[in-house]
């Protein structure tokens, strides 16, 4: 096996570089694979490889990623033709079986949640029993909050809680990519509105419905499912069901092929505040994540229609 070429430091890269760096560095019995090499049969190691660590069901994009990496080092774009494009469709099957398997819809994509859902979740929670009630609350909390599905499984008794000048604060534990928040939990506050018929003062009405009575009435969720089991996709399924249940998606008028989850919140919130020119930083710290760049890169939705309703919610984030 050839020796590994200079090949400069690996901050350059892209992720799906580093990855195929890592596993050259790999290898085989201690022995690495010269990284500005490749095949077929190595393509085809290297997507079972890729396999136990990423579910993108795009091995093309993969593939481009190398192409490009071996030319810029000089070397020919070498993954090339009907095998690898083979190889690139099998992938795909098995990335759509395995997420069929853990009940994912693979093949449609996700959109921010629209104005109309998030009307009916605040109706229904205006009469609604208690049960539903729970559920209406805690869809409405991944709303106000941006968060996933398991921040709201990771809440403990004493996390949701609304202050002496009515406004919500909220403990958040249980954040991907962010471990030290387990031991030192962030806290996010949502100011009161004060405007008669601000969005958000119709949003509090029914968290106060639940709250006021049953503190912690949203770790409910917590004991039906856990924060943590399939890295949070199993928490993810049980509010997407649950949301689906009192919002069904077909009376959404959503585009073909579009679905709403219980990440369409955290989509939503990220789309409408860049939408509305909120403060870049504080929308970023809202959100929990490390980079600003991350909010635009991932969670916005340039074609998402404008509503100035939906921007109301959040107007906590503007410059003050």
């Amino acid at each position: 096996m050839a020796l590994e070429r200079p090949i400069g430091t690996t901050q350059q890269y892209s992720r799906r570089v580093l990855l195929w760096l890592n596993f050259n560095r790999t290898g085989y019995r201690g022995r690495p694979y010269d990284p500005l090499r490749a095949s077929v049969a190595k393509f085809r190691l290297f997507a079972g490889w890729l396999f136990a660590r990423s579910v993108d069901k795009d091995l093309n994009a993969w593939r481009s990623a190398i192409n490009r990496f071996l030319e810029d080092h000089g070397a020919a774009r070498q993954l090339l033709g009907h095998s690898v494009s083979t190889v690139i469709r099998k992938y795909k099957q098995l990335q759509i079986m395995r997420k069929l398997a853990r009940g994912e819809e693979p093949e449609l994509h996700r959109v921010p949640c629209p104005e109309i859902a998030i009307r009916r979740l605040v109706d229904i929670g205006r009469s609604c029993g208690r049960r539903d009630l729970v559920w209406v609350c805690a869809l409405l909390l991944m709303l106000l909050c941006w968060f996933r599905a398991a921040t709201v499984a990771g809440l403990q008794p004493g996390d949701v809680r609304f202050d002496a000048d009515g406004n919500l604060n909220v403990s958040a534990r249980s954040v991907k990519g962010r471990p030290e928040f387990k031991q030192r939990p962030a806290l996010i506050q949502i100011r009161r509105a004060t405007e008669k018929g601000h969005p958000r003062r119709s949003i509090f009405k029914v968290l106060h419905r639940l709250l006021d009575r049953e503190p912690d009435a949203l770790c409910v969720v917590g004991e039906s499912v856990s924060a943590s089991a399939r890295g949070g996709a199993t928490a993810a399924n049980k509010l997407t069901t649950e949301f689906r249940r009192l919002v069904p998606p077909e009376t959404l008028n959503l585009p073909a092929g579009a679905i709403v989850a219980s990440h369409s919140f955290r989509e939503l919130g990220a789309t409408m505040s860049i939408k509305a020119r909120y403060s870049p930083s504080l929308s970023a710290d809202h959100g929990l994540w490390k980079r600003i760049a991350t909010m635009h890169e991932h969670y916005y939705f340039a074609e998402f229609p404008w509503s100035a309703w939906l921007a109301a919610v959040f107007d906590f984030l503007q410059t003050r």
